[in-house]
């Protein structure tokens, strides 16, 4: 501690104090004020002659550290403990606190024994409350700094990261350790980042960039959309770092995507040519807001057993197309049932796949993200998206966009739908309307044709050679062709039509040829909203060749009703009870009842073996026809005659037996001849009976003699005979052998009568069978001077 040693060295100092405006109190060694420098009644407001006197505790320092300023003292004095630059708070007289800093100074008596203590201060109140309000001033900046929306970041003029917020960080999701070793180039998208390095050296020469707008990718790969200012700090005149305030309007950006792509599916829903244009759009455009490599669409209908997937994008289904499979228990099937959006984890997909038993098709992603596609109350299928590689690709924002989307998604798809089933209908009606037989037309009330079908332009050109066209007159086309004699009755219908009556009508034309052409003609009124008739719709057929087969059916029917009426046989009908409903006039000359006694009656009445019928009928529903059924009539004089019977059954459209036709042929003379013929077979019979008896008898007793014959020639054979003689002798032998061959003969022929006749194959000799026959016949020709001969080729069987 320093000490002053007189009272001389004092007065200097205290000079010195008020020059330099520093507070000086002397104490004894009670802390009895002694005096005071001139600078302290001017910041204290007291007098010198309020404080000499007065303890110093009591009056300069606050109460309630009198005890610690005491103690800091009493060190000071007694300890001789130096004090420098110590802060104590000093009382002023209007009760205001004053913040002094003190240095001591101990005075010493002549002995150098301490006898007063001298306190020099500088006032620092108004240091420290400017250093109170910078501090303020400069937390409250951070916390502005820390707190705002926007992204603010100093960076060097080479990209390095000097200053970022908090904001900076949270939305970009770096660390303060991870941004130390980054770039600005890092965080750049490579899409936008020649274009954003390109506004950093042009605001670095000093050019106004009013609009600075940029990219950043976030840590997870999110594109955050940034606009806002940017400037150069510049130390001893040379740009240094740029200081960027960015503000993040990806939101925007996104809600406007999301607006136009709302709209854009609207739009896209009457642009589009068919729905795999109407997918293909929604996905390109949903992808300039959110990840969409793996997207699809499924649609589901209650009426029908399967999942259709009409747009499925899936980086482990690439080059397939996976359109259906059938209703299960998968995630998608679940994600329908649960009705509402859903956004899932793996570890979520798994954990439902085990408590509900889904079974998981193909790899099991890291999020999936799906919305039910809604139509009112109705689900008609889902929309969604996932990602195999990052679980966070996708956040609640976009299951918000998803949801967004989803109903004019849903309503687009169903539109589309109902599009393309009206255009295959009107395809449909379209093929039907050209490639139908029939002429079809409409006129308006002007009776101008407002469409037609190439069957009545066909017709038009043929018979009148005029080719139709729309919003021509029927003066020029269809009067001309019905002719003057059908116009008015035309005229009269097309009237009635528009009116809202039905018309149905066939008219004769007479074609160029000559020929008569007949025209079926149905006109139908076309009601509009409210029921208002502007058109008649028109077809006709020809039927021509219906009306040629009515007229030669009506001819026949003439020709039936002569024969039927000129019938020598019965023909009869009869419902399924067995009333007869209908009899040929011929009933009366085979039967002798007229037609009127047997109509209404059963026919069983007439049968004189009731059982027969009854046995007929059966049969009959079973086999549906019966062919020369016999069976005998009681006729009205009493007699009975025989008759032969077919019948056909006839059904009606379920099937069912609805009428029996019956057609009865008199075979009593018949029967009569039959039993005359088999009398006159059995007689014959019997005479071929005595003639067999009478050739067998004949054959044997004939046989006999010859058997000798041939034997006593087969004896003179063996005797001594000259050429000639031998030559006689071997015909007389094949002569009596061929004999006996004839009576053989005749014997089989009686067999052959009597149906006893047996073959038995052998061998033929032809050259014996030639030898006999020039044997048998050769004398003869030798009586009419020729010779009989006979030759057999080489190549002549032998046997």
């Amino acid at each position: 501690m320093q000490t002053i040693e007189s009272s001389t060295d004092w007065q200097s100092v205290t000079t010195t104090l008020d020059h330099l405006n520093l507070i000086g109190i002397t104490l004894d060694l009670d802390l009895t004020i002694l005096g005071v420098s001139p600078y302290v009644p001017r910041k204290t407001g007291w007098q010198a002659t309020d404080l000499v006197g007065k303890n110093m505790l009591e009056m300069l320092i606050p109460e309630s550290e009198r005890e610690e300023i005491q103690d800091l003292l009493e060190d000071g004095i007694y300890r001789g403990i130096k004090l420098e630059q110590r802060e104590i708070p000093l009382l002023a007289k209007n009760g205001s606190r004053r913040t002094v800093t003190i240095n001591s100074v101990l005075i010493k008596d002549d002995e150098g024994i301490p006898s007063e203590f001298i306190l020099i201060g500088d006032d620092i109140t108004r240091r420290l409350r400017m250093e109170s309000a910078l501090s303020k001033s400069n937390s409250q900046l951070q916390d502005l700094v820390d707190n705002t929306s926007d992204l603010i970041q100093l960076i060097t003029l080479d990209g390095k990261f000097i200053f970022v917020n908090r904001a900076w960080r949270e939305v970009l999701g770096y660390s303060v350790d991870e941004i130390a070793s980054m770039s600005l180039s890092d965080i750049l998208h490579p899409q936008f980042r020649d274009e954003t390095l390109d506004q950093l050296r042009r605001i670095q020469k000093g050019e106004e960039v009013p609009y600075f707008e940029t990219v950043f990718l976030s840590k997870s790969g999110r594109k955050i959309f940034l606009t806002g200012s940017v400037n150069c700090r510049y130390d001893h005149g040379s740009p240094s770092a740029f200081r960027c305030i960015l503000h993040d309007f990806t939101e925007k950006i996104r809600a406007e995507r999301a607006q136009n792509l709302y709209y854009s599916i609207a739009n896209w829903t009457i642009s589009t040519q068919n729905l795999d244009e109407l997918y293909n759009n929604i996905h390109q455009e949903l992808g300039k807001i959110i990840d969409v490599k793996n997207f699809f669409i499924a649609l589901y209908d209650q009426s029908k057993s399967y999942l259709y997937f009409p747009y499925y994008i899936d980086e482990y289904f690439q080059g397939l197309r996976f359109t259906k499979r059938r209703l299960g228990n998968g995630l998608t099937e679940y994600a329908i049932a649960s009705n509402r959006p859903l956004f899932l984890y793996k570890e979520d997909i798994q954990k439902l796949a085990k408590t509900n038993s889904l079974y998981l098709y193909g790899t099991t992603p890291e999020v999936l993200l799906c919305v039910p596609l809604r139509i009112g109350d109705r689900v008609t299928g889902i929309i969604g998206v996932k990602s195999y590689d990052n679980p966070n690709t996708y956040d609640a924002r976009d299951l918000e966009l998803l949801e967004f989307i989803s109903g004019q998604v849903a309503l687009a798809i169903a539109r589309k739908q109902s599009e393309e089933e009206l255009s295959k209908y009107a395809a449909r009606l379209n093929a039907i309307f050209d490639s139908s037989s029939h002429l079809i037309w409409s006129v308006n009330k002007s009776m101008q044709l407002t469409s037609f079908n190439r069957n009545y332009s066909d017709l038009m050109e043929s018979q009148i050679k005029t080719v139709p066209a729309l919003y021509v007159s029927t003066e020029k086309l269809g009067w001309r062709l019905v002719g003057p004699e059908n116009r008015r009755y035309l005229e009269n219908r097309y009237r009635q039509a528009f009116r809202g009556e039905l018309q149905y009508f066939e008219l004769k034309l007479d074609t160029r040829d000559g020929s008569e052409m007949w025209l079926e003609f149905y006109l139908n009124p076309i009601l509009y909203t409210g029921g208002v008739i502007e058109e008649v719709s028109g077809i006709a057929r020809d039927v021509t060749r219906r009306k040629q087969a009515e007229i030669s059916l009506r001819q026949s029917e003439e020709v039936f009703r002569g024969i039927f009426e000129n019938l020598q046989d019965i023909y009869c009908r009869m419902d399924r009870q067995g009333i007869i409903t209908m009899i040929s006039p011929s009933v009366f000359k085979r039967t002798g009842y007229t037609p009127d006694e047997v109509m209404g009656k059963h026919i069983t009445e007439f049968f004189f073996d009731k059982k027969l019928i009854h046995r007929a009928l059966i049969k009959l529903r079973r086999d549906g026809s019966l062919r020369n059924v016999e069976g005998s009539l009681r006729v009205k004089d009493g007699s009975i005659r025989q008759f032969m019977f077919n019948m056909l059954m006839f059904t009606d459209e379920q099937g069912r037996p609805s009428e029996v036709a019956v057609l009865a042929r008199d075979i009593t003379a018949l029967k009569r001849n039959e039993l005359e013929l088999l009398k006159a077979k059995e007689q014959a019979e019997r005479s071929l009976k005595v003639k067999e008896g009478f050739l067998a008898n004949m054959s044997h007793e004939i046989r006999t003699p010859m058997n000798g014959v041939i034997g006593m020639i087969d004896l003179l054979i063996n005797t001594r005979l000259n050429d000639e003689q031998r030559d006689y002798i071997q015909t007389i032998k094949r002569s009596s052998e061929t004999l006996l061959h004839i009576l053989n003969d005749i014997l089989d022929l009686s067999k052959i009568e009597a149906g006893k006749m047996a073959l038995h194959e052998m061998p033929l000799s032809l050259k014996e069978l030639m030898e006999k026959l020039v044997s048998l016949f050769g004398q003869t020709a030798r009586n009419k001077h020729n010779t009989l001969t006979y030759t057999l080729a080489p190549n002549c069987p032998r046997m």
